[in-house]
């Protein structure tokens, strides 16, 4: 997945270029928390809540029979970058994607079952 450039790195080549760089706001991975829902491919809707915790995501995706799964989110709030893996009892979903900046959907990528991939969109309620 490729990465955006961070805030120092714009900020010194806007310096460099000689206009003075505006100002870089990076994600507040706190207002991630609570409900989404996730698009997929097939356009079946499925929950996720994710809870912070001292700079972690965590929280429940609920899959298509109702069984309660696992899961992690690692944003990185310079990037907007979001990895998200869902582990539930017989199989497990890798995420990768970015953040809006208004914090309100995630759009990527994923692969689960070893040999299906896709597009997906997480979409805060």
């Amino acid at each position: 997945m490729a990465r955006a450039p961070s805030c120092a790195s714009t900020a010194a080549a806007a310096l460099l270029l000689g206009f003075m760089p505006g100002l870089c706001w990076a994600l507040d991975l706190a207002s991630l928390a609570g409900q989404w829902t996730v698009t997929w491919p097939n356009a079946t809707h499925n929950s996720v809540s994710l809870l912070y915790d001292h700079g972690n995501l965590s929280g429940t995706y609920i899959n298509d029979s109702g069984a309660r799964c696992s899961t992690l989110a690692m944003i990185d709030a310079t990037t907007s970058a979001a990895a998200i893996q869902v582990q539930c009892p017989t199989w497990a979903a890798r995420m990768e994607g970015t953040v809006s900046a208004d914090g309100r959907t995630i759009v990527g990528t994923y692969r689960a079952y070893v040999d299906t991939s896709g597009q997906f969109m997480m979409i805060k309620r």
